[in-house]
């Protein structure tokens, strides 16, 4: 068989849209009360045709967001054993999607994140709202292409308020701006009420703005970095993450 050599430990990226969960929507029960479990991939024919996401190098002003030391939410002594979101309640996860012929996970993965999040934060497993990909695609392409990209990016740019991030916090819906699987189609193709959302924000609104998030990195060979990222998927939720590894992956 095969040596499948896994170089991880160059990078793992753990982006986390854990924060937004406080403060996408109003009425958001209590971390402990209300649970989510990360997203799995599952790898099919038509899927493995799909080209893989290249990471393209990341500016010094995003590595400088990247928190090398954060903070647990919670100490490692009182983790439990085992863990899962769907003991609170039903998948707080919205359904999975097809990314198509287009290398655009990164988007995928930052708005699943965000989308879970906006659940936890509305206290309904079904609420799922369906953000635009497209939208990252065609009007923050700073972030990102279908030559790859970075979740991390993607979330950065989608609260960024200057010209780079369309000049508003926020994303739209999908039916706002339906996924072509292309890094084309012009910014102008969404829809005329694009920007249209509430403070606080209300279930008919368009528009979906982030109030915070964080990114760090971890050693996969520490079990500390394991248990940090365990206190966040109890505490938050969501964690999107990154991984680099090598060709035999």
């Amino acid at each position: 068989m095969k040596k499948i050599k896994k170089i991880i430990a160059i990078l793992v990226l753990f982006f986390f849209v854990a924060n937004l969960a406080t403060f996408i929507i109003p009425a958001q029960p209590e971390a402990n009360d209300l649970p989510i479990i990360v997203p799995n991939e599952h790898i099919t024919p038509e899927v493995i045709q799909h080209p893989v996401t290249n990471f393209p190098p990341k500016s010094e002003y995003a590595l400088s967001l990247i928190d090398p030391n954060p903070t647990p939410p919670m100490s490692f002594d009182d983790l439990p054993s085992q863990f899962s979101w769907l003991d609170y309640g039903g998948d707080w996860t919205t359904p999975a999607k097809d990314q198509g012929n287009c290398g655009s996970c990164w988007a995928f993965g930052a708005l699943g994140g965000l989308e879970a999040a906006i659940n936890i934060a509305k206290g309904d497993p079904n609420f799922d709202r369906d953000l635009s990909e497209q939208y990252i695609l065609s009007c923050l392409p700073v972030a990102g292409s279908c030559n790859g990209g970075w979740m991390s990016e993607a979330i950065h740019y989608i609260k960024d308020t200057g010209p780079d991030g369309n000049n508003i916090n926020g994303c739209p819906l999908e039916s706002c701006m339906p996924y072509t699987a292309t890094d084309y189609i012009p910014c102008d193709d969404k829809c005329d009420d694009w920007d249209t959302y509430n403070v606080p924000p209300e279930e008919n609104d368009v528009l979906w703005q982030v109030k915070d998030y964080g990114v760090t990195t971890i050693n996969p060979y520490d079990p500390n970095g394991w248990d940090l990222l365990k206190t966040w998927c109890i505490t938050y939720g969501p964690v999107v993450v990154d991984i680099s590894a090598s060709s035999g992956w």
